[in-house]
């Protein structure tokens, strides 16, 4: 089986809601990225994302945001709730005490603190009851990890056993929110912390069991935890276009036939749309790995095929991997650099055969570029400057001014860290 793997900067998933609703959000304004975005009328932790259809119409759907996290105009992305200033914010006139279930997270809860919503988590084992709060599983119901963090299951040794634990595995997974700390602990109580809020602070306990780590910024276990490398973005396309990371990231299908665990993109207008990468930001690792089959012999000599960009609205892209008759090529853009390419040459077709697997590795790492085709030699060329943002979305298969990608891909996924390292 062909696989993609596409390795990105952390951000919190998005799932679809409802379409339609909210059509008359959406005004004549820049759509030649395809979609716009807007805030929700009602609720900061949902957005409306516009597009123009075949008949040129507007049309909307209205998206959910991760938990932990409210809708930002000014980054274009769901950011951590504690930044934005949220005008329909549901805790207002509330009494501190007061807090709701998160949406698509059994184990998170927001508390209202200071009149703003707070995401919190229960700890792992236990999941959020409107009722009574935080409470034990009886058979494992709730399994989510907190604000899109994981981390594995560790052995317990003498040296991290706490005088209250056991020496067993366990799985522990960090309430740390993706935010700066805004919990202090307090110096000899290791269950007790400060938690400063719009300028108010709040003494809190954690936990039967657990104590303050700074580091962490949270309530967890004593024993010390490795977290794993996991993919923000894995399409396997076994289920159709179902991201099969934690993060469950809404795909946008254009003229792509996906079957037997395979996305068939035509050459002409098939194409993936992931909104969810605009303003794509990464401070130190993206790497992307590609499996696909295609025959690049057929592209014209001077043409380019695109793999992947978000070169779609306008400006220079950041991000990109194209491959023409000689090679792949790949490209980076960062604030200092308006554009650092490597290619690599294609590997030649075998006398009886019409199209070729690629096994394709696009990582941008401590500023190098680097990309590996299968067997060849690894490319790479240094890079000054970190990614640049752009407002586009992420395209499987497009890019503005080249042709379409024509072939199957089985795999695509997107990291924010080296799954090798």
């Amino acid at each position: 089986m062909i696989s993609v793997t596409f390795i990105a900067a952390f951000f919190v998933g998005a799932a679809l809601v409802s379409a339609g609703k909210y059509d008359y959000l959406c005004v004549e304004n820049n759509y030649a990225n395809s979609v716009n975005f807007y805030n929700h009328p009602k609720d900061c932790s949902k957005y409306v994302q516009c597009w123009k259809n075949a008949l040129g119409a507007f049309e909307s759907i209205e998206q959910q945001c991760g938990f932990g996290t409210y809708w930002s105009m000014d980054d274009m992305s769901c950011i951590s709730a504690v930044k934005v200033n949220c005008d329909e914010d549901a805790c207002l006139g509330l009494m501190n005490s007061e807090h709701r279930a998160a949406k698509g997270n059994c184990r998170g809860y927001w508390q209202c603190m200071g009149e703003k919503s707070v995401p919190m988590c229960c700890p792992s084992g236990q999941h959020y009851n409107s009722t009574y709060g935080c409470e034990d599983n009886i058979n494992e119901e709730c399994t989510a990890d907190c604000f899109g963090r994981y981390v594995a299951p560790v052995v317990i040794t003498n040296e991290t056993e706490s005088e209250n634990n056991t020496n067993a595995l366990q799985d522990l997974t960090t309430t740390e929110a993706p935010i700066m700390c805004n919990k202090v602990g307090v110096e000899n109580s290791p269950s007790s912390y400060t938690w400063n809020v719009n300028g108010r602070s709040f003494s809190m306990k954690c936990p039967a069991g657990t104590v303050f780590f700074q580091n962490k910024c949270d309530c967890l276990s004593s024993k010390t935890a490795a977290r794993t490398c996991e993919p923000e973005l894995l399409l396997k396309f076994n289920n159709g276009l179902l991201d099969e990371s934690r993060n469950q990231i809404d795909v946008q299908n254009v003229s792509v036939l996906v079957e037997n665990g395979e996305a068939i993109f035509d050459g002409a207008t098939s194409q993936l749309v992931i909104p969810f990468f605009t303003n794509l930001e990464i401070k130190d690792t993206l790497i992307v790995r590609m499996k696909y089959t295609s025959d690049h012999t057929e592209i014209p000599d001077g043409e380019q095929r695109a793999l992947f960009s978000n070169f779609d609205c306008t400006v220079n892209p950041s991000i990109q991997m194209t491959e023409n008759s000689q090679n792949v090529v790949a490209l980076v853009g960062t604030w200092k650099q308006f554009g650092a390419s490597v290619a690599v040459p294609q590997i030649p077709l075998d006398a009886n055969e019409t199209v070729s697997e690629k096994d394709v590795t696009y990582k941008f790492h401590n500023n190098q570029l680097s990309l590996t085709v299968g067997p060849q030699p690894v490319e790479y060329v240094e890079v000054e400057g970190q990614l640049r943002k752009v407002q586009c979305a992420l395209h499987i298969g497009y890019a503005s001014g080249m042709l379409n990608f024509k072939g199957r891909i089985d795999e695509f996924a997107v990291y924010q860290c080296d799954p090798n390292a």
